[in-house]
């Protein structure tokens, strides 16, 4: 499914070809296409298995409106091929006005101004696996490095592999596990130093975490806490079979 748009008079940050040749433009949205957005929001929402409506919480125009209007480098970016969008994403950083981030259960202590967070994701089902959740998180480094801020944040469903797969790639770390209260739903918290992993980043290997450490199964939940509660955090994971890779002290 995608949500028609135009990219005509957006800020476009970058230009490329997704893997079938069509164009593509990463733009930045305005409080003009807040409708837009949550269009594409809910529509992703909509085709989520009953099981993976937890993956996504609903947001309403009038919320992406309010996001768009803040100042301190709260962005929506959208990516529009052939005049669709078929990915997005929001930036977060939080404000003296609302300095709230929205994480639940997070044992971190940082400056409300330091925080970028990056959350809402979401790509079409026929966009997926083509790499386009990464060329928007290169685009949110650069975004918290240009508004100072020094810690990277989100939260995802542990039942949603590929995103927070995505986190891990993007060389952040699992730091613990949170409850939802609002539905019970368990959440992953990642965190990375903005410093940190522009450095991981640049180096060749992504996964070297998997060759050592300590393995868990992605589905065994209670020994992740346990892990975590013992000042472990996940950097690597592994598909086949479904692992996860702790570290003591990694960040």
């Amino acid at each position: 499914m995608t949500t028609d748009i135009s990219s005509e008079g957006l800020t476009v940050l970058e230009t490329g070809a997704l893997k079938n040749g069509a164009p593509y433009n990463l733009v930045l949205l305005t409080a003009a296409q807040a409708q837009q957005a949550a269009s594409f929001h809910h529509a992703i929402i909509d085709d989520l298995a009953l099981h993976e409506k937890t993956f996504m919480l609903p947001k309403t125009p009038a919320y992406f409106s309010h996001h768009l209007e803040k100042d301190g480098g709260n962005i929506i970016m959208a990516i529009i091929s052939n005049g669709h969008v078929i990915a997005q994403s929001m930036v977060h950083h939080p404000t003296i006005r609302e300095p709230d981030d929205g994480m639940v259960d997070l044992n971190l202590t940082l400056p409300f101004n330091k925080k970028s967070l990056f959350q809402a994701v979401a790509v079409s089902p026929a966009y997926r696996n083509q790499g386009l959740v990464s060329i928007m998180v290169a685009h949110w480094l650069a975004q918290a490095q240009r508004h100072g801020k020094t810690h990277l944040l989100a939260e995802i469903d542990v039942r949603n592999a590929p995103s927070w797969g995505n986190f891990l790639k993007a060389r952040m770390a699992l730091v613990g596990i949170g409850v939802d209260s609002s539905d019970g739903t368990l959440v992953y918290n990642a965190h990375g130093i903005l410093a940190d992993v522009l450095k991981k980043r640049s180096a060749s290997a992504f996964n070297a975490a998997a060759q050592k450490g300590y393995v868990c199964p992605a589905n065994d939940i209670g020994k992740q806490k346990g892990l975590f509660s013992s000042g472990y955090v996940c950097t690597g994971y592994s598909k086949n079979p479904a692992a996860l890779t702790f570290e003591q002290n990694a960040l």
